[in-house]
């Protein structure tokens, strides 16, 4: 499996270890676990329900429609992706989900 990280946003402690995983059912219906991502400098965490289609293929979490929507929110609070903890409670896109 390819665990090239391509965010500009730098990856958490875990990122490699989470995007190895193959520990349930869920690993073999997508293209891989999402790990999360940030420094969290800005003692804030995100935490979503599960990776969507955008999140799946690119590995990485909110970077569909739902994380343009997150990055213009965050500006006007005045903080940056790499501000805060940005994850999911399920790290593998469940099958049929769209």
């Amino acid at each position: 499996m390819d665990v090239t990280h391509t965010s500009p946003v730098p990856k958490h402690t875990l990122w490699e270890s989470n995007r190895l995983c193959t520990a349930c059912e869920l690993r073999a219906l997508c293209a891989g676990p999402v790990p999360a991502e940030g420094r969290g400098e800005g003692g804030v965490m995100l935490v979503g329900e599960a990776p969507g289609r955008n999140e799946d293929s690119g590995g990485r979490p909110f970077i569909g429609p739902a994380g343009q929507e997150l990055d213009q929110y965050l500006y006007h609070v005045g903080l940056q992706r790499q501000d805060v903890v940005i994850s999911n409670v399920i790290k593998c896109r469940p099958s049929g989900t769209t």
